[in-house]
């Protein structure tokens, strides 16, 4: 390596110094030259002209809760002309809270008072693309994930949403495909409706039996589905069948991330059904053809008959095997 290229290379080392160690702005935009160019790692990370790099690398210091050391694994310098040169290099940022692998993209010009950077372009290694991979198959997956989950956005009735394991359920998240099925503005409309409690957009008359029944399963399993009205923007209520699933948040805490879809359409049939059935005089019944004769619907002529209320019946199983005397 010739005396130009270590020189540029000198140059490089002790601007990064300079910046992410002593934290030094005058020392820092010394090794820059007034036409400086810059690129950085977020979509608008950009400054053009020593003016507008000065204040970039003050708010970024100022952002800094602790300094950087800065170690080069790989550095390489290339003279492109006399008076141009090109470095590359790996550069790690470590503090005592996390580590931040950065490449970086210099071009410097030696001007009368010695080699100066001209140009700067700091990028992140992208996690997506996987080793031997030209291009990143990963998002593709991604891709398809996301157009699957739009399709069910587009025909699920319901949408998803969560709460934080704790009393009351307090608010977690909704996305926007809930939102818009109950009748919502956003995100804040929703949460000042329901107190930022979950439990409170369900029916009044709800709200004892989900609660138990969602802590009883998670006893034994990360899943849970229950049953309940849920209320909507202006008041009324929908059916919805709620399938959920323990995680943990972002911040550490226990929640619940469950699919809600509205099942009203469904429970109304039903409602109609048992209508017509309590018409007809008499026990009128469906039930499972298995081991139990497993209940499915009855109307109420069946528990008069059987002396049995609905929620007696319910305690034994519903089913009917369980009531007929064997001969």
């Amino acid at each position: 390596m010739g005396d130009q290229e270590r020189n540029c290379e000198k140059i490089v080392r002790a601007f990064c110094n300079a910046w992410f160690e002593t934290q030094d702005v005058g020392k820092t935009a010394g090794f820059l030259c007034a036409d400086i160019d810059f690129i950085g790692t977020g979509e608008q990370e950009f400054a053009r002209g020593l003016d507008a790099m000065r204040a970039y690398i003050i708010t970024d210091i100022q952002e800094l809760d602790e300094p950087f050391s800065v170690a080069f694994p790989v550095m390489k310098c290339r003279l492109l002309q006399a008076d141009l040169g090109s470095v590359f290099t790996e550069m790690i940022l470590q503090n005592s809270q996390y580590a931040w692998h950065l490449r970086g993209f210099f071009i410097l010009r030696r001007q009368r008072e010695g080699w100066r950077i001209l140009s700067l372009h700091f990028a992140e290694p992208g996690r997506s693309q996987q080793r031997g991979e030209h291009y990143p198959q990963t998002l593709v997956v991604e891709r398809l994930r996301r157009q699957r989950e739009e399709l069910l956005n587009d025909t699920l009735p319901g949408g998803m949403m969560g709460g934080y394991i704790a009393e009351d359920f307090p608010f977690y998240f909704i996305n926007d495909q809930m939102l818009a099925y109950l009748g919502y503005q956003d995100e804040a409309e929703f949460i000042a409706d329901i107190q930022g409690k979950i439990i409170n957009c369900m029916h009044p008359d709800d709200r004892r039996r989900v609660d138990a029944e969602v802590i009883a399963q998670l006893e034994t399993g990360d899943e849970y589905t229950v049953e309940y009205r849920m209320k909507k923007q202006d008041g009324s209520y929908i059916w919805v069948h709620d399938l959920g699933r323990r995680l943990r948040a972002e911040d550490g805490r226990p929640a619940i991330s469950s699919v809600c879809y509205d099942i009203t359409a469904q429970i109304q049939a039903q409602e109609e059904v048992l209508r017509l059935y309590n018409n007809i005089p008499g026990a009128v019944f469906r039930c499972r053809y298995d081991e139990t004769l497993s209940l499915v619907s009855a109307n109420d002529g069946l528990f008069d008959f059987i002396g049995y209320t609905r929620a007696e019946f319910a305690e034994l199983g519903n089913q009917l095997a369980a009531i007929i005397e064997p001969e």
